[in-house]
């Protein structure tokens, strides 16, 4: 029996217009397939919350979600995963995979995740002159905003506890099944990083990709090469295919601003 599977990366509600937001949630409760994953940035700040318990009711199957940078706006990350956490308690169909173990989609495709960060090892950190919002917006990186070796540190932290966390459960997930899906955010690699057909420059980079994560996803295909690894991810708004050992695939989504849609319609053996 197939399992089908709707994924959505980077819907950012704070962009649509009210026609717009209606149109999206229309898709969702008209959506037949048997659940979702939604790979960050569903809104700006608060407002990710009431967004997903309101799609959360409009589908009622299963909605596997990881949060984006925006999705952290207007506070700490800790406060907000602890609220995400929570309202995953408080909703049954709302699974967050961030602070989950592993979810057996069927009995040969596992799912796991977490949401990702630009961890500031790829491209130039040094010399970049980009400054994304997050700096501005995030408490943790507002305050060492103006301390390059302090947001390094930072960065360089966030992005290892995604490590951490993909160290921890994509064993046992290898372990019990033939492929195992990771749903992030972030691209964990900078070949990943697309945007208009090409990846992410030097200056971009270091906010665009999730090195600490891709190694350890290098690390798990190379034990596991009989098991078939796909992440899906987001947050460049570019969309792209690379294939970064035999067994693992890494699909990148576009996002197109006040165009909300469907990354893509996955089916399960």
């Amino acid at each position: 029996m197939s399992h089908n599977i709707a994924w959505w990366t980077d819907i950012h509600f704070e962009l649509l217009d009210p026609e717009q937001r209606a149109f999206t949630r229309m898709l969702w409760k008209n959506s037949t397939a048997d659940c979702a994953i939604l790979t960050g940035d569903l809104s700006h700040g608060n407002s990710t919350l009431d967004e997903l318990h309101d799609l959360a009711t409009r589908f009622g199957r299963p909605i596997y979600f990881v949060l984006g940078n925006h999705d952290f706006y207007g506070t700490s990350i800790a406060r907000r995963r602890i609220e995400a956490t929570h309202l995953a308690a408080a909703v049954d169909n709302l699974i967050y995979l961030t602070t989950a173990e592993i979810v057996s989609l069927t009995n040969n495709t596992a799912l796991v995740g977490h949401d990702g960060w630009g961890d500031g090892r790829a491209g130039d950190f040094t010399g970049t002159p980009v400054r994304p919002p997050d700096l501005t917006e995030i408490a943790d990186l507002a305050q060492a905003a103006h301390d390059r070796d302090m947001l390094a540190t930072r960065l360089q932290k966030l992005g290892d506890e995604t490590a951490q966390h993909l160290a921890r459960v994509l064993p046992q997930a290898a372990a019990h099944h033939r492929q195992v899906i990771v749903a992030t955010h972030v691209p964990p690699f900078p070949n990943a990083t697309w945007y208009n057909g090409q990846n992410s420059t030097a200056q971009w980079l270091p906010h665009f990709c999730c090195h600490a994560a891709g190694t350890v996803l290098v690390d798990m295909a190379e034990r596991f090469p009989n098991c078939q690894w796909l992440v899906l991810c987001g947050h460049s708004h570019g969309d792209g295919e690379i294939r970064v050992r035999e067994n693992l695939r890494v699909l990148t989504a576009g996002a197109e601003p006040c165009l909300p849609q469907m990354a893509q319609a996955l089916e399960l053996a």
